[in-house]
């Protein structure tokens, strides 16, 4: 089973709509398996980083689509500091 097949099940489990979980696998669909190997093994350890995750992508994706660079940054600066609170 790919990586992106276990993503694929641990969404089908989470408290995502429907389209909600489509529209996470289109937009993860496009990377590499060996990339997926460490987002597996957080929603497997933790699943409400499901929802954090796709709740980021959203948040980049509105960014994006309206052009709002600021709010482009700020995303950028929570992740890293959740990624620091991670590594700690």
């Amino acid at each position: 089973m790919t990586n992106l097949q276990k993503i694929k099940e641990l969404l089908l489990n989470s408290n995502l709509s429907q389209q909600e979980q489509d529209d996470f696998f289109v937009f993860l669909s496009g990377t590499r398996d060996t990339e997926l190997e460490p987002m597996v093994k957080l929603f497997t350890e933790n699943p409400i980083w499901i929802e954090k995750v796709n709740k980021n992508f959203k948040a980049k994706q509105k960014a994006v689509l309206e052009r709002l660079a600021e709010d482009w940054q700020k995303i950028i600066n929570e992740e890293v500091l959740e990624l620091e609170k991670l590594e700690n």
